[in-house]
């Protein structure tokens, strides 16, 4: 869902969970989503604009994940973008 206007957007990236933060208006929307993977800290990285925010996670073992997260009540929230999916089999 794209909220608009967003303002003082914060991302933190942990090895097992991302958090999100933002503002607008006067309204707080916070996101915590608890990851079903490890991920490497240093080669994760996030970038947004007023009207949506993008997190790119880097796995640490490269192996398929099932699933994003652990919390299955995310999944109408937290989508993966399948056009910038890397394949297990591309050599990306």
């Amino acid at each position: 869902c794209a909220v608009p206007n967003l303002t003082d957007v914060n991302v933190t990236i942990e090895e097992q969970k991302f958090s999100f933060k933002a503002m607008q208006k006067d309204k707080e929307y916070a996101l915590e989503v608890p990851l079903a993977c490890e991920i490497v800290v240093e080669e994760s990285r996030w970038f947004g604009n007023d009207r949506a925010v993008s997190i790119v996670l880097a796995k640490k073992e490269l192996v398929f994940w099932e699933k994003i997260s652990t919390d299955a009540g995310l999944k109408r929230v937290v989508k993966p973008d399948l056009v910038n999916w890397i394949d297990e089999d591309d050599d990306g």
